[in-house]
């Protein structure tokens, strides 16, 4: 089959006549048009439109816009009070203007907070020098009406409320509804950042009085039963004192949501860049395989090479730096497989199962009275943690050790079962992964043991297999046979 792919010809004559003569002469079965089908004429063969190229003065896009604008107030319940106006760029950008646009200069915001997003907006008021007050609960806890209440009874200066409909950090769901009555009774405004729950759960102006709600597509408040990662990960940030962040991974997912993004900053007459969640410490990415390539590519640089490059800038990433992303082993339809070099810049894959019954019983038991993360106190500060990877670094690894290593990432090419064996950084990383297990055994010096224990998960996630099933499981079981292959050194590794 012939097929022809046209851009659109506005209505540029000479250059129909020259395409129409191409098609007849050259014998086109089928031709895909990237605009006007019209524009043509008559054409005996299949004749495919594709995304029309809209322009903003298009009398089409302006009622489509329209429609779209109609549609989502509708969806709020706000037809006959509010308007939508779409904004193009990340959710940290929507969220900023609301609060820039609608808190006056001589305004007071209250922020609700009870998690990330909450904070988040404490620091995008401060950017636009707004007076800013905080009511703040714990993460496991929703936002407090009587709390509110007495602060708006307090403080007659508040002339704004913002608060996060669910937030996201811990999955807690805000009484927005309450919240909003207590605002309305104190003749105040309410802002709501409801990014996470837009069309998921009902919130309906008619029924709950808000001034201004910032949302955007495809979010999702479901997923597989919790097994503790998002757990883990803000218990690890906190240990050590550091900044945590969570990204819920959608289609919609654009870089910028990542990294960050410049906007316009008037009282300073100049753009400003507004990081994005990867600037933390400790970076949850969950269900990294459900938004796009090109959103997961924006990961790349910041987990290889700590820094992030916007707009020509380069701003370095705090330390220490932790990514931890998380796939759904399940329900693969409309997912994203990372590519390899992707996968290669993750040092480890772990498997996070089900719990034990007696594990799962006390699990229950200590959250009973409230979240253990709450009595969670710093063990570490992230200078503490920098210094510990130094001394990583110093473990002492045999000659014959290393040799073991790139045998073993050698072995991986040679596998007639896999299209792609392991990389040459997949032999560092397995080495700074030993190297860490025996200081955590109370070694200086690492032995083979070390390097067999972690290998599986150092190495499976990095290999293709020939086969179309079997995936990450099968590539694991690759590296235990040639565990059983490869010969293990045998003499003395320690120092000296």
């Amino acid at each position: 089959m012939r097929v022809a792919l046209i851009s659109d010809l506005h209505g540029n004559q000479l250059a129909l006549k020259a395409v129409q003569r191409d098609i007849a002469r050259v014998g086109v079965d089928r031709v895909i048009c990237l605009g006007d089908v019209a524009t043509l004429g008559p054409h005996p063969n299949e004749v495919i439109a594709m995304l029309r190229d809209w322009g903003s003065r298009d009398r089409d896009f302006i009622a489509l816009n329209a429609r779209v604008r109609a549609r989502l107030v509708a969806l709020a319940g706000g037809a006959d009070s509010h308007v939508a106006v779409p904004l193009q760029g990340s959710g940290t950008f929507v969220v900023e203007a609301m609060l820039g646009t609608l808190v006056a200069p001589d305004g007071k915001l209250l922020v609700l907070v009870n998690g990330a997003y909450g904070q988040r907006m404490v620091k995008m008021a401060g950017y636009h020098r707004r007076r800013v007050a905080v009511l703040e609960t714990a993460e496991d806890q929703p936002n407090d009406p009587e709390a509110l209440e007495r602060a708006l009874a307090a403080d007659p200066a508040i002339s704004h409320v913002a608060a996060v409909q669910c937030e996201t950090t811990s999955g807690i769901l805000n009484p927005i509804a309450a919240l909003a009555a207590i605002v309305a009774r104190h003749e105040r405004r309410l802002l709501i950042d409801a990014m996470s729950a837009f069309g998921a759960l009902p919130l309906d102006a008619r029924e709950v009085r808000f001034d201004a709600l910032a949302a955007s597509a495809n979010k999702c408040l479901e997923g597989v039963p919790g097994v503790g990662k998002t757990t883990l990960a803000r218990a690890l940030a906190r240990s050590i004192g550091g900044e945590f962040s969570r990204v819920q991974a959608t289609p919609d997912l654009l870089p910028s949501d990542l990294t960050g993004i410049s906007v316009y900053d008037q009282s300073q007459g100049e753009f400003r860049f507004v990081p994005g969640p990867v600037f933390a410490n400790v970076v949850l990415v969950d269900e990294i395989n459900r938004t796009t390539p090109r959103t997961q590519s924006a990961l790349l640089e910041p987990m290889e090479e700590r820094q992030v490059t916007a707009e020509g800038t380069t701003y370095p990433l705090p330390v220490p730096y932790l990514v931890i992303a998380t796939e759904n082993p399940i329900e693969q339809h409309g997912t994203y497989p990372l590519p390899e070099g992707q996968l290669d810049r993750f040092a480890l894959t772990v498997q996070v199962g089900y719990p034990t019954r007696e594990s799962a019983t006390d699990v229950v038991r200590r959250q009973l009275a409230s979240h253990p993360l709450h009595a969670l106190e710093q063990v570490l500060s992230p200078e503490d943690v920098v210094a510990c990877q130094r001394a990583v670094r110093d473990v002492h690894v045999d000659e014959t050790v290393l040799e073991y290593v790139v045998a073993l990432v050698q072995a991986t090419r040679e596998a007639p079962e896999l299209a792609l064996g392991a990389s040459p950084r997949s032999s560092v990383s397995l080495t700074r992964a030993a190297q860490a297990k025996a200081v955590a055994e109370g070694r200086d010096y690492v032995l083979p043991d070390d390097v067999k224990a972690l290998a599986p998960a150092a190495l499976g996630h990095r290999l293709v297999s020939r086969q179309s099933r079997g995936g990450a499981a099968m590539a694991r079981d690759v590296v235990r046979r040639l565990l059983d292959e490869v010969p293990v050194p045998l003499r003395a590794v320690g120092r000296g």
